[in-house]
């Protein structure tokens, strides 16, 4: 990039945080309402999903889980995928800890050494799974329990497809081994609050952000599909906390509910385009990956809303 676009580009986003601050201050309201909101929500609905899986996560890796993957079940699994039991372990964190986690533990075992770039951007396609704690507490009382577990099966499904179907065409043999010096499990509580709190308030954040900025260009919009769809984008959290208060039918709810999980807000994007900028990993994985799994997502759903519902 010259310099003359880097200014050009620099004065444009000083002009539209000029143009920010305006509508702010002019739709004061809305952004006292949408923080509170967005600041209740997560609290309520984010927080204990991510508090505690990630806190049992990271005892799990104290308390010497890898091994388990490293034995003979996991050299079995990891064979399938035709990735090694690191990359099969952080297959499994993502899926029981929820993003943003696979891109956290994809950007700290290439950071160690422990998986390769081929599998970091393989693990990059896949790795995006929401918490299911949340699809199961908050889906469920949004659509009810039938619904939530079609959604659950067809967020995840849609996700093993990918992992199957662009699976490295060469197996991924040799890889470092993680070493822990096992810690008391005190410690070990002390040093996962330490590593997850920042986490925690770069969710929390961004929340914020996106979710007072999906407020304010809801407010200059009428149609109650495009209110809903431009809020989910901006905020999945929000988006789908609201989707009750349109007249949709469950059919509608869950397609949105699906595009929302598997694509993933801009605060999701933007939180994992930071997290893998350090290691300097393409996002552009993450995103293709995200594309498919969309797609793949809405037809899974709608076989699986038509034959159980």
């Amino acid at each position: 990039m010259t310099n003359i676009s880097k200014k050009t580009s620099k004065k444009f986003i000083l002009l539209l945080l000029v143009v920010i601050f305006i509508i702010i201050i002019c739709q004061s309201k809305v952004v006292m309402s949408s923080t509170v909101g967005s600041v209740k929500l997560f609290f309520y609905n984010l927080f204990p999903c991510m508090f505690i899986f990630y806190t049992i996560a990271d005892l799990m890796i104290n308390y010497g889980i890898l091994s388990i993957f490293n034995g003979n079940f996991g050299v079995f699994i990891s064979n399938i995928f035709r990735i090694t039991p690191n990359s099969l372990f952080i297959f499994f964190l993502s899926m029981i800890t929820g993003f943003p986690s696979g891109s956290k533990y994809i950007a700290d075992f290439y950071n160690k050494k422990l998986i390769s770039l081929e599998e970091a951007e393989y693990l990059l396609l896949f790795t995006h799974f929401s918490n299911p704690l949340f699809i199961l507490g908050t889906i469920k009382i949004i659509c009810g329990f039938k619904m939530a577990i079609i959604v659950l099966l067809s967020h995840y499904l849609s996700n093993f497809i990918i992992a199957l179907f662009l699976r490295p065409k060469n197996r991924h043999i040799s890889y470092n081994y993680l070493h822990n010096n096992y810690l008391d499990l005190v410690t070990c509580l002390n040093k996962s609050f330490k590593k997850t709190m920042p986490i925690v308030m770069i969710v929390l954040c961004n929340s914020i952000i996106f979710t007072t900025l999906g407020s304010l260009v809801c407010s200059y919009i009428k149609s109650d599909t495009m209110r809903l769809l431009i809020m989910g984008f901006f905020d999945i959290t929000r988006g789908i906390s609201l989707i009750n208060n349109y007249g949709f039918n469950n059919l509608f709810k869950g397609i949105v509910i699906s595009i929302f999980l598997s694509f993933g807000g801009f605060n999701i994007h933007m939180q994992v385009n930071s997290i893998i900028k350090k290691e300097k990993l393409p996002y552009s994985y993450f995103f293709h990956g995200r594309l498919i799994a969309t797609s793949i997502n809405i037809v899974l759903y709608i076989i699986f809303y038509v034959s159980i519902l």
